[in-house]
């Protein structure tokens, strides 16, 4: 099985590297282009997916670079959970923080009746902010364990509504 996941990674970054900066691709997230999207996107897929084998093997977690954690908290905040999908809904309007500890990376995000807005900011001044190691935080928003490590200030019911709905689904 691990040769099997090996040649598949190296034909993965084969394949983005071989590609034209100017590639012309279907993508779904926003992007600077179709390449970095599908080149972010498999990377934070692939290290989620290292972590749920961690998790069911009961081995220890390995770290994430802050920056890469970072990105991938993210991209799931910033990309994932405002779309018209989601689940994460309340009647009454909150807000919701997000503050990397060891990297300057921080969001908010509005969350209402009709879905969420996220912006880029200090992550305080929030009904709610979860603060902590990026990598810590990356594996909670993602819905991995974590949360145990962050610290939480303001209504912890938010953090709840926001687990609870910031679950990434395909149907």
């Amino acid at each position: 099985m691990t040769d099997w996941f090996v040649e598949g990674h190296a034909k993965l970054v084969a394949a983005l590297e071989a590609a034209p900066p100017d590639l012309a691709c279907w993508t779904f997230l926003p992007a600077p282009s179709p390449r970095a999207m599908w080149a972010r996107r498999q990377a934070h897929e692939t290290a989620i997916h290292r972590v749920d084998a961690e998790l069911a093997a009961g081995t220890a977690e390995h770290g994430f670079a802050p920056p890469f954690a970072a990105d991938g908290v993210d991209e799931l905040l910033t990309c994932f959970v405002p779309r018209r999908s989601t689940k994460l809904r309340v009647d009454t309007p909150t807000t919701f923080g997000v503050r990397c500890s060891d990297d300057p990376a921080a969001w908010v995000l509005d969350i209402g009746p009709e879905g969420v807005t996220a912006v880029n900011g200090n992550g305080g001044d929030a009904a709610c902010t979860l603060s902590g190691r990026a990598a810590d935080l990356y594996r909670a928003v993602w819905n991995r364990g974590g949360a145990d490590a962050l610290e939480v200030e303001g209504d912890r019911s938010v953090l709840d509504v926001f687990l609870e709905g910031a679950q990434v689904r395909w149907r």
